[in-house]
């Protein structure tokens, strides 16, 4: 049975993510990918541009007059009704994803969170 995210509690949320990391390359999983390195999504025999979501706008609009293309990218904002946060995250799950997605960190230039156990 398959609970909706309004009543799963923040372990249950650290469980979830955990399997999903784990389990990231199972070919049993539908969401296969979803959980994958993002760096093994570059191919370095091609001119990629990198946009970071945070700065989207500005990343793709700077990429737009690059290639002198007369596009500018129009956000909706969609309203969230986020349960889990980033602080929600357990210090076992943290390590996890510093361990299992260390080079997209490196790679994309993002700084790890670092916790005590």
């Amino acid at each position: 049975m398959k609970k909706d995210k309004e009543s799963i509690n923040e372990s249950e949320f650290n469980k979830i993510v955990k399997r999903h990391i784990i389990n990231r390359n199972s070919v049993k999983t539908k969401k296969i990918g979803h959980y994958q390195e993002q760096y093994k999504y570059i191919d370095r025999e091609y001119n990629i541009h990198i946009l970071k979501f945070e700065n989207i706008t500005a990343d793709f609009n700077n990429l737009m007059k690059k290639y002198s293309l007369n596009i500018e990218l129009d956000i909706i904002k969609n309203k969230s009704n986020r349960i889990f946060t980033v602080d929600s995250f357990s210090p076992k799950l943290i390590k996890l994803i510093n361990t299992v997605y260390d080079k997209d960190f490196k790679m994309f230039d993002y700084k790890k969170i670092y916790v005590d156990e």
